[in-house]
């Protein structure tokens, strides 16, 4: 089973994308043989692209989500979220 994650979606700031990736590694429940993480893209002509333009949402700067990426290396290095 391969996990499919999403971060700096809508709604969901920093610190809950990285309590939703430490539930993901440190949960049981959760034991997967894989993690494929999406960027969320901003395509014109779809609702996110109107919460964007409109000021209603603002995607994480870049040194924000190598921030994330680094913390989700750290505990795939520990060896925890996967069988």
């Amino acid at each position: 089973i391969v996990a499919h994650m999403m971060p700096d979606l809508p709604n969901v700031d920093f610190e809950r994308d990285v309590e939703q990736f430490m539930e993901f590694f440190e949960n049981p429940a959760f034991r997967a043989d894989g993690l494929k993480i999406y960027p969320t893209l901003v395509i014109r002509g779809t609702g996110l692209y109107e919460l964007w333009k409109t000021g209603r949402y603002r995607s994480y700067p870049p040194s924000t989500l190598v921030d994330l990426i680094a913390k989700i290396w750290h505990w795939y290095r520990r060896g925890l979220g996967f069988t």
